[in-house]
């Protein structure tokens, strides 16, 4: 008896559905909602391997492979398909045939786990992909890399957190090194900060093995405010304020020195230390609770050329008027390299003017030009010069 029954007919006897002939590549027929026969374009094809270079060759020709061909016009060898195209390798053929996707078409990438979508112009993650950590947590299964290309990642608007593997510095929670793979800042899990180095012996440490890099650490204050300054404060374990290192004090009162060449040192109080340094022409000067010129103990100074220094004790109320000063001063005599001769000298105030007391020379000679030549007046153990001759009282 004949086979009449459309199943039961052998496969190389049927024929393909009706429209079969006329239908695009990636289309499929379906019944309508109108129930009638149509050819749908098929939105959702079959997975890739992955989303390949399209400008180098295909990484492998098996019958039965399948790419989406990204970054550029594809290479020869994949027989004139087009960028973003979706191919299959016909092993009977030995060529790529290719499926140009329309607004819709999604496609799985297996090599990364991303459900791809085509928008019309490229294709994109799906909301839900393994990569799209904008509205799922991920676990990565490796090192993961993700190229930027030159362009700019911004976080915005929340709190970024980087949590790390540990509670010790033998893990590490956040890496920035630059291209060669050299670090540049560390912090570790418990809490160290390295700078320049590969570990930290402190909660901040900070190397510069950079030649001719400048200053390690620049602190400013751009506040252009009176009494603005930079600082760094230091607390103790409950907050309380213990001193002050201040930078570029504005409050200071003293008019012959500038501002900007301060240092500061002051205890939480005021009172038990507050301590700066100021710098002017070739000197250094040194005050104690308060900066006017009544408030300066030392000072250092040397001319240009270093010939000549000093340091002077006290204060003064202008640049020729002392306060309780007392001055040790030494000048070379000789300046060739290798034979320098100086001398030491050393002055007291006496009625406001400072009076050399004693020089010692290079020689070893000890002159003291206003010993006096009387004992009268004289506690015990002053010297008196007697006609050449030192007694003591």
């Amino acid at each position: 008896m004949a086979i009449n029954l459309h199943s039961q007919l052998p496969d190389a006897t049927l024929h393909n559905p009706k429209g079969f002939s006329f239908a695009s590549a990636g289309t499929k027929v379906t019944r309508d909602e109108k129930s009638e026969l149509n050819w749908q374009t098929d939105l959702s094809l079959p997975a890739a391997l992955s989303f390949a270079t399209a400008t180098s060759v295909p990484p492998t020709e098996v019958d039965g492979d399948i790419y989406v061909l990204l970054g550029g016009t594809p290479h020869g060898d994949w027989d004139g398909a087009s960028e973003n195209d979706w191919v299959r390798f016909d092993g009977t053929s030995g060529t790529w045939k290719a499926i140009t996707p329309t607004s819709g078409t999604t496609c799985l990438n297996i090599a990364s786990g991303d459900y791809k979508l085509w928008n019309g112009s490229a294709w994109v993650n799906v909301n839900g992909s393994a990569s799209n950590f904008a509205i799922s947590d991920l676990t990565f299964t490796g090192n993961r890399t993700h190229d930027l290309n030159g362009n700019t990642l911004t976080l915005d608007n929340g709190q970024t957190t980087v949590q790390g593997s540990g509670t010790t510095s033998a893990t590490t929670a956040f890496l920035v090194e630059n291209s060669a793979g050299t670090d540049h800042f560390k912090v570790f899990d418990d809490g160290k900060i390295a700078v320049g180095k590969t570990t930290a012996t402190a909660r901040l440490d900070i190397e510069d093995s950079a030649a001719g890099s400048g200053n390690t650490i620049i602190i400013k204050n751009t506040n252009t405010s009176t009494n603005s300054s930079s600082g760094i404060k230091f607390e103790t374990p409950s907050g309380a304020n213990v001193a002050f290192i201040t930078l570029a004090q504005n409050t200071m009162t003293s008019s012959n020195y500038s501002k900007n060449n301060a240092f500061n040192l002051q205890a939480n109080s005021g009172t038990d230390l507050n301590f700066t340094i100021l710098s002017h022409t070739n000197s250094f000067s040194f005050f104690s609770n308060g900066t006017a010129e009544a408030d300066r103990i030392l000072e250092l100074h040397a001319d240009s050329t270093n010939v000549f220094t000093y340091l002077d004790f006290g204060s003064t109320n202008s640049t020729t008027s002392y306060y309780n000063q007392s001055r040790i001063q030494s000048q070379l005599t000789t300046t060739t390299a290798g034979s320098e001769d100086s001398v030491m000298e050393f002055f007291t105030s006496n009625a406001g003017t400072l009076t050399s007391q004693m020089v010692i020379k290079a020689n070893g000679v000890i002159n003291m030009p206003n010993l006096p030549t009387s004992s009268a007046g004289l506690s015990a153990g002053d010297l008196w010069n007697n006609s050449g001759v030192i007694n003591i009282v």
